[in-house]
């Protein structure tokens, strides 16, 4: 008779980063499969991590609905995910998600980077709030926020994404340089960004 019992297993954060740069990846994947004894000992969950290249090699009806899903994915591939999901009608959500950022990182209620070559210490304390704590931003809110922008706002928002000059923008929208600068800093203020790097990965998030 076999009297031996089942348990079942650790809850998991499904971590998952689409990202060309395959160092980046190896890189994120070492990393985060050393701090798993700490991660479990510390929040008793397990790091599922995935790594891929683009968002189409992601079969997203594979993922599972039960876990909690962490995305980690470049700018420019984001409209492409977004799409996939779309498209793909899935219900699997994704509690955090961060932008990879070549330059400075910050963090705020709407967007969260993460830095192209993290140290140790940053993955590990990242790692612990969102698996201890509600941190960082949905898809969802994130949608529902840049949606919120007023129409000026988003022509604005165009014409950066452009890499139109001050000069340049100050003559397609007829107001002075001074008035864009103006301008600029209240959209920084409204999306809750820091610089134009942040600013750029909004305007992916909206499909600008």
């Amino acid at each position: 008779m076999n009297t031996s019992l089942s348990h079942p297993s650790p809850p998991a954060l499904s971590l998952l980063i689409i990202c060309k740069n395959n160092y980046l990846n190896l890189g994120m994947t070492y990393l985060v499969n050393n701090l798993q004894p700490m991660i479990f000992h510390k929040t008793g969950k397990l790091c599922d991590i995935k790594t891929f290249n683009t968002p189409d090699e992601l079969d997203i009806g594979k993922l599972s609905k039960n876990s909690e899903h962490c995305l980690v994915i470049e700018r420019d591939s984001f409209r492409q995910f977004h799409n996939l999901l779309s498209e793909s009608k899935s219900t699997v959500t994704f509690n955090n998600v961060f932008f990879l950022s070549s330059g400075g990182c910050s963090f705020t209620s709407q967007i969260n980077f993460l830095p192209c070559k993290p140290d140790l210490n940053f993955i590990k304390k990242t790692l612990f709030r969102i698996m201890t704590t509600e941190y960082g931003a949905s898809l969802e809110t994130l949608h529902n926020h840049t949606r919120s922008l007023a129409p000026e706002d988003k022509t604005l928002l165009r014409l950066i994404i452009a890499e139109h000059s001050v000069s340049e923008i100050a003559t397609a929208l007829a107001i002075s340089p001074q008035a864009v600068y103006a301008q600029r800093s209240r959209l920084f203020a409204k999306l809750g960004v820091s610089n134009i790097n942040e600013l750029l990965t909004c305007g992916a998030i909206m499909g600008l």
